[in-house]
């Protein structure tokens, strides 16, 4: 058996492009209506596959194809001639390469781990035809799909198109990997195909050209999507590469729908990238600054600034003073007569500057002499003080207050019965129309489905801002036993998940001696922060909270506090009590 990794590429559409055929029709219905044309063709011609398939029926690839160009043109109001349908179908051989394919056969010649197949819908004719001839590729490609390096599903043993399941159980037994599809990588621009890979148990890499992002319905309904997402072939020969330096994997029964195929831990952090982390080094400049100034330094450094931005101010104030006196006398030695002027004004301020010193002056005296009477007067007053306290007997404690109140002020009734020595008549009690918890402690209350007469008391409640995540954020929790995962789970089924012992109340089960019956919770819960510009961006993110377990929660090796709410991160790992198990949160990147 091979130790290679195969990697089985779609044609049509992934390293194939179909726009030349779009150029072929324009020939003869115009731009605008080829583009229809083509586009409608392409629906029909997989509408007719899955058809084909659900009816057990089977034709050719190449002849599925005329027909759904027909109906194509039918329904834009063309009738195809045979000459034009030939024409249609010959440009099949004239098609040309994406431009990331070449870089991605040059991976694939350069690596001789990677068992590098076509494999597609089509007939063998309508796949080597177009590789021998397409621009750009057609030397590496006859090097390196040769004829029995390509997978129709047109074999006589087989004739079904995909996604049947079938069809991917061919492929990894013609590569040689029939129990070990963990092994086989798709690499296709179609959905369907990527799923029905996915549901049989291989790797796909799904090529998102456009940048719209994994929107598939289907996908969704059965919790399932690409192993990986890539913009171009090349960019998923490198994400193969990759993961294929580390540990193996082994295949599981794919009628257990999760992939199919059990990842080390390393592997499941190489692949799944989190995208909120693209910042963090980022974060972490700004809080080595944040740190490198509150320990101190950085208020030095500023200080420092500081005072030479300071002096080199008044340097230049002292240089600008010179200068702005001299613009001054220059705009008074504008006028003919600005001399006398001056002169005249000079005299004015001389004698008022005179007389705001004489008055100054008799200011003085006048205060001087009121504080000296005031000193005076201290003294003799300091004098008699004294002399009373030789003579003086001891004083009384000051009485305080009969009642000290820390409420309202009471009613001036209240107040003369106080003063009075009386005791104030006390008000009746009032009706209390309040919630007596009653209700709230039955709300908190389960009953067990075992037995149907044990009630189990609930010791959480979802918070107000409780939420479910958005489709586009696929949290994952894979649970970890050594270096082997035992389960995986789709976080953004609901908002809330109680993790414990007891099984008539938590989502998750632990069934470990050491942990509580109602261990922790994973809460996922709608947040606002603000950015950089102030403005408030709210966002669900998941978070853990110890319900006061007896032995506790660990997160990243450290003991998470009881009854607080500590966010998740990607690649987070939990351990609960003393159980070996470790609980990894992953979030799948985003399209």
């Amino acid at each position: 058996m091979t130790s290679k990794t195969a990697v089985a590429f779609d044609l049509f559409g992934t390293i194939l492009s179909t726009e030349s055929i779009c150029r072929e029709i324009s020939k003869f219905a115009g731009d605008d209506k080829a583009k229809t044309i083509a586009a409608l063709a392409r629906r029909y011609q997989l509408e007719y596959t899955w058809r084909s398939n659900s009816m057990g029926v089977y034709r050719p690839f190449d002849e599925l194809t005329r027909h759904s160009f027909r109906h194509a043109a039918a329904e834009a109001g063309l009738q195809l001639s045979p000459e034009q349908e030939e024409c249609i179908m010959n440009a099949y051989n004239g098609l040309d390469a994406f431009p990331d394919v070449p870089n991605a056969l040059k991976l694939l010649e350069a690596n001789p781990s990677l068992d590098a197949w076509v494999f597609s819908n089509g007939t063998p004719a309508m796949i080597t035809s177009p590789l021998a001839t397409s621009r750009g590729i057609s030397e590496a490609a006859t090097r390196m799909f040769l004829p029995d390096k390509v997978v129709s599903v047109d074999a006589e043993e087989l004739r079904v198109f995909k996604p049947d399941q079938r069809t991917y159980k061919h492929m990894t037994s013609v590569a040689g990997v029939p129990d070990r599809a963990g092994h086989a990588w798709l690499v296709s621009s179609n959905p369907f195909d990527v799923l029905g890979a996915v549901a049989y148990g291989m790797r796909a890499a799904w090529v998102d050209r456009a940048g719209r992002g994994w929107i598939d319905g289907l996908g969704g309904a059965v919790g399932m999507r690409p192993t990986v997402v890539v913009k171009g072939v090349d960019e998923a020969v490198r994400v193969i590469l990759e993961s294929n330096g580390g540990d193996d994997c082994t295949f599981h029964d794919p009628e257990l729908h999760q992939n199919s195929v059990t990842y080390s831990k390393s592997r499941i952090f190489h692949l799944v990238r989190d995208p909120d982390e693209m910042t963090s080094d980022d974060d972490y400049d700004s809080r080595a600054r944040r740190r490198r100034y509150d320990d101190g330094g950085g208020d030095r450094e500023h200080r420092d600034r500081d005072h030479r931005r300071s002096r080199r101010k008044d340097s230049d104030r002292d240089r600008d003073r010179p200068r702005s006196r001299d613009r001054r006398e220059r705009r008074r030695s504008r006028t003919p007569d600005s001399s006398r002027r001056r002169d005249r004004s000079r005299d004015r301020d001389r004698d008022r500057d005179r007389r705001r010193d004489r008055s100054r002056d008799d200011d003085d005296d006048e205060h001087n002499g009121d504080k000296t009477r005031r000193r005076r007067r201290h003294r003799d007053r300091t004098e008699d003080d004294d002399d009373d306290d030789d003579n003086a007997t001891p004083q009384e404690p000051r009485r305080s207050s009969p009642v000290k109140r820390s409420g309202p002020l009471p009613s001036q009734e209240d107040s003369w019965a106080v003063t009075k020595g009386e005791e104030p008549e006390k008000p009746k009690e009032k009706p209390n129309y309040g919630n007596t918890g009653v209700l709230a402690a039955a709300s908190n209350t389960v009953v067990s489905q075992a037995d149907g007469t044990t009630a189990v008391t609930l010791k959480y409640h979802e918070p107000p801002e409780a939420r479910k995540p958005p489709p586009r954020d696929l949290w994952k929790l894979f649970i970890f036993k050594g270096d082997d995962v035992v389960d995986t789970i789709d976080l953004g089924l609901r908002s809330c998940w109680l993790v414990g012992r007891d099984r008539a109340v938590v989502d998750l089960p632990a069934e470990h001696p050491s942990i509580s019956k109602q261990h922790a919770v994973i809460q996922f819960r709608y947040t606002e922060r603000r950015n950089e510009f102030g403005d408030k961006v709210g966002r669900v993110r998941p978070y853990i909270i110890d319900l006061e377990s007896a032995n506790g929660t660990e997160l990243n090796e450290g003991r998470i506090p009881d009854s607080r709410y500590l966010e998740l991160r990607s690649k987070d790992v939990v351990k609960l009590g003393h159980s070996s198990r470790e609980y990894v949160f992953m979030l799948a990147p985003r399209d």
